[in-house]
């Protein structure tokens, strides 16, 4: 009971009750820290008093690692779904203002494929934003065919 402080042990355990809680056991084999889930369940006598308890110690340490693990991959899967948004947000609002000016806006993702092909210079140039969305920029300048201006 030394790694246990006065303040960890339930109410329960004091008023005669079924109790759980978890704490950390230093393992004497290696000296690690490990999680265990204590359960006491109380006997009592035909008068009604605790004659002994019954319990259990579970280690619990993989499992506590396995949920400290999915709340940290949910908390970034919040944090990315949240980014989304905003960059979703972001690109509705720039969308708007390209379709009011003479510009065209593309962008290409590191491997050369368009992911953003907006603005009024598209309709301009006679182009709609599937000429160029998901293409490789070779796609799309062999689809183009060559300048007139060039021979």
């Amino acid at each position: 009971w030394s790694a246990i402080t006065f303040h960890d042990i339930p109410l329960n355990f004091f008023v005669g009750e079924v109790f759980d809680f978890k704490h950390r056991l230093k393992r004497a084999k290696d000296g690690q820290y490990r999680w265990h889930l204590v359960r006491g369940i109380p006997v009592r006598g035909d008068d009604g008093n605790i004659k002994k308890w019954l319990g259990t110690s579970t280690d619990i340490h993989d499992q506590v690692g396995l949920q400290v693990q999915v709340s940290h991959n949910t908390n970034l899967h919040l944090i990315l779904a949240e980014a989304e948004e905003k960059a979703k947000a972001s690109e509705l609002y720039l969308s708007e203002i390209f379709q009011h000016f003479p510009v065209l806006v593309i962008v290409l993702n590191r491997n050369g494929v368009f992911t953003l092909a907006d603005g009024h210079g598209l309709a301009i140039l006679g182009y709609d934003a599937s000429s160029f969305l998901g293409k490789s920029a070779v796609e799309v300048m062999s689809s183009l065919g060559k300048p007139e201006y060039i021979e």
